[in-house]
């Protein structure tokens, strides 16, 4: 095994190592503030087609929830069924509120 070790270190007398600092620079733990920084310095890809995608679908289903769960409520004071519709001066009118705005103004 010496002798292996021997050679080795003669192939390799000539090669120097010359990124000492960066390799101590890796091992050495990062502070907050520059794992934080790392972080944000991280550039950041979006799909396109996907994200395009997704926001057609939430577009769609809140323009069509209103149209799904529309339940008109109908108030009888509001639309009287009972009354005739009459017509003067060419417009139409609900007898009961036709009477009752004649009632006002009089």
């Amino acid at each position: 095994m010496d002798k292996v070790k021997q050679k080795l270190d003669e192939e390799l007398k000539q090669i120097t190592f010359s990124s000492n600092q960066k390799v101590l620079n890796k091992i050495k733990k990062k502070s907050v503030y520059q794992k934080w920084k790392d972080l944000l310095n991280n550039e950041v890809t979006i799909p396109l087609i996907p994200v395009t995608g997704i926001a057609m679908g939430l577009v769609a289903i809140i323009s069509i929830y209103p149209i799904i769960n529309n339940n008109p409520t109908v108030h009888k004071e509001e639309y009287p069924v009972e009354n005739k519709i009459i017509e003067r001066a060419g417009s139409l009118y609900w007898e009961s509120w036709f009477n009752e705005v004649s009632k006002h103004e009089s």
